[in-house]
This record gives C-alpha cells, structure tokens and sequence, in this order.
C-alpha cells in the first residue's frame, strides 16, 4: 500500500490509493517495444496478452502519441466475438487495472484520464456475434483497436476494422491494431507489415502480476 495522489473521472483528487505496478514476461515487453502498427500476442491463458494489449492501447500507445504528435484523445475499438465474454473478462483486466475510469454502461464505452498526463483514453466496447454486428464497425471512427480472442473473430469484421483506424482524431498521422489470441492449429505467416508476438506456454505468467515496469496505476482503496 502506498499514500499518493490520484484524480478521479470528475476530476477531483483522492489520496489513499492502492499502488498496481506492472510487470511484462520478456516476450510482452518485446510486444510493447515493437514499432509495428498491426501487431499481435499469441500465447495460452494467464500468459499476459490480455494484460499487455490493456496497458497498450490505454497507456503506451495514448503516452507515445502525446509526447511525439501532441495528440490527448485516442480512442479504441474493443471487440470480441460475444457480448458475455466482453464484459466478464476482457472489460474485467481493464478494470482491474485502470479501475479509476468512467463506464458508461449505455454507451459501452470506458473512459480514462490521469492526473499527470493531459490524455484522455476512450474505449469502446463492442461484440461481433451476430449477422447485423457489421453494421457497428461501418461509421466508427477510431485511433486504433484491439480484438481479444482474435481467433474467433470472422475476418470481415477484422477488414472492416483496419480500414476504420486512424480516424481519430481527424488528422491522425498513425493508426494501429492489436490483435490477442490463443494458439491456433496452425501458425501462419504475418503479411507484410504485421507483427505476430508468441508468448510460450512455459513461461506463462499472471495476467496481473505485480512489480515494477516503470508506471503505476492506482486503485482507490
């Protein structure tokens, strides 16, 4: 437990907060430093890669993008192929780790600031288990996404993604995507411009381990 500062969504400051530090197996940290911007984590459960796509699109990515392009608003696309899936374990390790966001439940949409930073992170959440579910992805506008247990997900809904990314904002000079899966049958080669990160079974570690990496989320106690 560690006594600091934080601010909650409404902007006003709280000071007993408990401190998350995050830690990355070798190959995450690998993930994280890869400059592609199609980029995925293949590994098997509790290896991390929910974990370190989490810390990516709400942290790194959001830090990059404002200290080299002076961007503060990013927004994602969070997708995953059922609805119940979504909110129980991806929308779950988001929580768990940037707990002091606002959820709009309405509007499935998660948004963080932070205290130190003048970012602002959105999220949106979105399931894809159903024929109309196309139509979700046609007018979105987004930074980049990130599709969880991509293995599930059908490939249109993945073409319809990448060609919605670095929309926002408007004159966004980048655009990414994060894909998380488990192993398949087979490993097929990525094309051009993408990168594919295997976490091994062997060294599978907690989605939420906790030491240093040299950032701290806090969560109010």
């Amino acid at each position: 437990m560690t006594i600091d500062y934080t601010r909650d969504y409404d902007g006003s400051k709280h000071s007993e907060v408990e401190v998350m530090e995050y830690n990355m197996a070798p190959t995450i940290r690998k993930f994280h430093q890869s400059p592609a911007q199609i980029r995925a984590i293949v590994g098997p459960v509790g290896s991390g890669k929910t974990s370190g796509a989490t810390w990516e699109i709400i942290y790194y990515l959001p830090v990059h993008l404002w200290r080299v392009h002076k961007i503060r608003y990013t927004r994602w696309a969070v997708v995953r192929n059922t609805y119940v899936e979504l909110m129980d374990t991806t929308l779950k390790t988001v929580t768990e780790w940037f707990p002091h966001g606002h959820w709009a439940a309405q509007r499935k949409i998660y948004t963080i600031r932070y205290q130190d930073i003048p970012v602002v992170t959105e999220l949106w959440f979105r399931s894809c288990d159903n024929p109309d579910d196309l139509k979700k992805f046609k007018s979105m506008e987004v930074t980049g996404y990130w599709i969880d247990e991509a293995n599930e997900v059908p490939d249109e809904i993945k073409k319809m993604l990448k060609n919605r990314i670095g929309r926002y904002p408007k004159k966004s000079p980048v655009r990414f995507g994060i894909e998380t899966s488990n192993p398949p049958d087979t490993v097929a080669v990525p094309p051009p411009g993408h990168v594919a990160t295997v976490q091994p079974t062997g060294n599978a570690e907690p989605e939420n381990s906790a030491t240093s990496a040299g950032f701290r989320t806090s969560r109010r106690r």
